[in-house]
């Protein structure tokens, strides 16, 4: 794993200001109680894959509650990522394996490019590909959050400063690996699992909230906004 820990309209904009949407790709609401995963600020309504429970009590009013061999595939995504792109969501686990978050990862290396993800400890873990398949940036938090209750993360990177891991609002992780994103991707991108070809390492717990930017590097601003809309405190 890389260095770099640091110490212990029709989006939603009642609780606690507005959300960003400078750069916003996708957003997912996860308030569909049957059906497809719906994007609620364009149109890459996501695919429900294997055992997802639809309608559970989520961080900001329903959420998804993600089982064994299961996952949302989002197709494969027209991003503008190379130089900057940011994820933002709201998880809740007790435990487990390693469980993805969301990712651009089949089992082919030439279509591998990055995992949010958390570990067997339950560690926030990101993994950045190059354009082999090979690892570029492999990195995440000291702390473990499998307990049970809902955490924020978000996940940057630009060309300027990086890679960050912030959960809960705090910058918890950075990495250094500056080089660009490979442009153009192969396969699916996937919310809770590596792989929508077999639904693999996925996440068991529940989703909220799952917003994609493109070509955009989330601040601490923007970072507290989306905090502060599930009920947390101003950072």
């Amino acid at each position: 794993m890389g260095v770099g820990i640091i110490g212990s309209s029709r989006l939603r904009v009642s609780q606690g200001g507005d959300f960003p949407i400078d750069g916003l790709f996708s957003y997912y609401k996860f308030e569909e109680t049957s059906g497809d995963a719906i994007d609620s600020f364009s149109n890459n309504n996501g695919t429900i894959l294997g055992n997802v429970t639809q309608g559970v009590e989520g961080k900001i009013s329903k959420g998804y509650e993600f089982g064994s061999g299961s996952g949302i595939s989002l197709g494969s995504l027209n991003l503008n990522i190379e130089n900057a792109y940011s994820f933002s969501l709201w998880f809740k686990r007790s435990g487990g394996g390693i469980g993805m978050l969301i990712s651009n990862d089949n089992s082919f290396q030439a279509q591998r490019f990055y995992q949010l993800r958390l570990n067997s400890n339950g560690a926030v873990e990101f993994i950045r590909f190059n354009s082999g398949g090979g690892v570029s940036t492999f990195f995440g938090t000291a702390e473990s959050y499998d307990d049970g209750i809902f955490h924020l993360v978000n996940s940057t990177f630009s060309i300027e400063n990086g890679s960050r891991i912030y959960v809960d609002g705090v910058l918890k992780a950075i990495n250094g690996d500056k080089q660009p994103n490979k442009s153009g991707f192969g396969g699916s991108h996937t919310i809770g699992a590596r792989s929508s070809n077999g639904t693999l390492n996925s996440f068991i717990g529940i989703l909220d909230e799952v917003a994609i930017f493109e070509n955009k590097e989330l601040n601490q601003e923007d970072i507290n906004k989306i905090y502060n809309q599930g009920n947390g405190k101003t950072i």
